[in-house]
């Protein structure tokens, strides 16, 4: 009996493998139909000449989009100027200069990773000029994005103010001169400019704040307190013109005054004159060249002149030494 349900249970799994099996097949070859459909439409698409076209067209912007971002091909574009009236904001505007004409030299581009090189060119003429070419500095305001590596002549740079200046002279800097910046960033539009200024005469009726090195924003980088600055500010630029260069060697004021606020070498040079004429420390006695050569060479460095302006000044508290100070009313 038992033997008979055992089979009887056996045929009934067959039959029910047989027919499960039968179902799968079914439902297999009803997959391989849709597969099949599906790559006959994919196929179908794929000859089509429209679709290859934005296939093209998506990979070149794909190629494009590469080389922006992550090559190393021409990244950076210039645009020079050498005018005498620049006009972007890093660089203030200032009057020609008769007879002095800039030319800034560089190139129209470079590949990312590289330094920028230019050159300045100089041509100045006696005949036309109406200030002395020791007069004049020239100025370049390094671009947002760079920053500063090198240059030739005799130059000073400020890296508080971002400025590279130039003062001219027949002995120096009287043909050019060269400098360099490294970009900081990849792919951008650089642009540059050069401007000159002339030192305004030093009569002391120029009773404005003045700009670059004699700005008020350049000035708080030494003095104690926004007041003082102001007044440093308005002494800077009626003794200078804010021109490092600026000497006066009329003895007949018993001055040798070198730089922004005129630091006067009879008075502050130990050791370059003796007594004379003027007193224990005279113009007309010079003891040693080199010695107020020396001095010349460091206060015509702008930073040196302004620290020896806070010292002699006690800061700003102490403003006797300047004429100017007394004609534009900031002490009586």
């Amino acid at each position: 009996m038992d033997n008979q349900n055992q089979q009887k249970e056996r045929k009934r799994g067959a039959v029910d493998y047989i027919n499960d099996s039968r179902s799968s097949i079914k439902k297999a070859g009803s997959s391989l139909k849709t597969i099949n459909l599906a790559l006959r439409t994919v196929g179908q698409i794929v000859t089509k000449p429209f679709p290859w076209v934005w296939i093209v067209v998506i990979i070149i912007l794909l190629i494009v989009l590469f080389q922006l971002f992550f090559g190393g091909g021409t990244g950076l574009s210039f645009d020079l100027d050498d005018s005498q009236n620049p006009t972007p904001s890093q660089a203030p505007v200032f009057p020609p200069i008769p007879g002095l004409t800039l030319s800034l030299n560089g190139p129209t581009s470079i590949n990312n990773g590289d330094l920028v090189s230019y050159s300045v060119s100089i041509d100045y003429d006696s005949n036309v000029a109406t200030t002395p070419i020791e007069g004049i500095t020239v100025y370049n305001s390094l671009p947002q994005n760079t920053e500063f590596t090198s240059a030739t002549g005799i130059y000073t740079y400020q890296g508080s103010s971002r400025l590279i200046s130039w003062s001219l002279s027949e002995a120096v800097n009287r043909s050019g001169f060269s400098f360099t910046l490294r970009p900081l960033v990849r792919d951008f539009f650089l642009q540059n400019k050069v401007y000159a200024q002339a030192a305004s005469p030093i009569t002391g009726g120029v009773c404005s704040e003045g700009f670059t090195y004699c700005s008020v924003e350049n000035l708080m980088n030494y003095f104690p307190n926004e007041t003082t600055a102001r007044q440093a500010s308005i002494i800077c630029n009626s003794e200078s013109g804010g021109n490092p260069g600026s000497l006066n060697t009329n003895c007949g004021t018993n001055d040798y005054s070198v730089g922004l606020f005129q630091i006067n070498l009879v008075a502050h040079c130990p050791g370059a004159y003796g007594a004379g004429r003027w007193g224990d420390q005279s113009c007309d006695n010079l003891l040693d060249v080199a010695k107020r050569d020396a001095c010349q060479q460091r206060y015509s460095n702008p930073t040196e002149n302004i620290r020896k302006a806070v010292e002699v000044s006690s800061g700003g508290s102490y403003w006797v030494p300047w004429a100017a100070a007394r004609t534009c009313g900031i002490i009586n």
